[in-house]
């Protein structure tokens, strides 16, 4: 990613934030193209060129104190979306307890050949 296509990606993210009114980057994450190294950089120096001044490091993307409202909304979703699965996996799983086996990848394959036939 270029320099300027970088800039943009954090204007835009920038951008974003001010429209939802949510909690500001303590910092932006870069990783360097050769090393691999990460660096976390404040968001004045980003103002003011770093992506211009360093372009072998790469921007990664903004850095939160804390979790976004929209973060806790999306693991919220995730996890309301994982938890029939889990039920029905813990469900194969205590059958399969009861009946005197323990092997978590068959009762895994079990649980999956039974979500596929009943369409989860």
């Amino acid at each position: 990613m270029q320099g300027w296509q970088q800039q943009r990606l954090v204007n835009g993210w920038i951008a974003k934030m001010n429209n939802q009114k949510v909690v500001e980057p303590v910092a932006f994450e870069f990783q360097h193209e050769d090393t691999g190294l990460i660096d976390f950089v404040d968001p004045q120096q980003v103002e003011w060129g770093f992506q211009k001044n360093n372009p072998r490091w790469q921007l990664i993307g903004p850095v939160f104190r804390h979790p976004t409202p929209a973060v806790v909304r999306q693991l919220v979703e995730a996890l309301e979306m994982t938890l029939p699965a889990i039920e029905f996996l813990e469900q194969h799983f205590t059958r399969s307890k009861e009946a005197g086996t323990v092997d978590l990848v068959g009762v895994v394959k079990e649980a999956l050949d039974a979500a596929k036939e009943n369409g989860l």
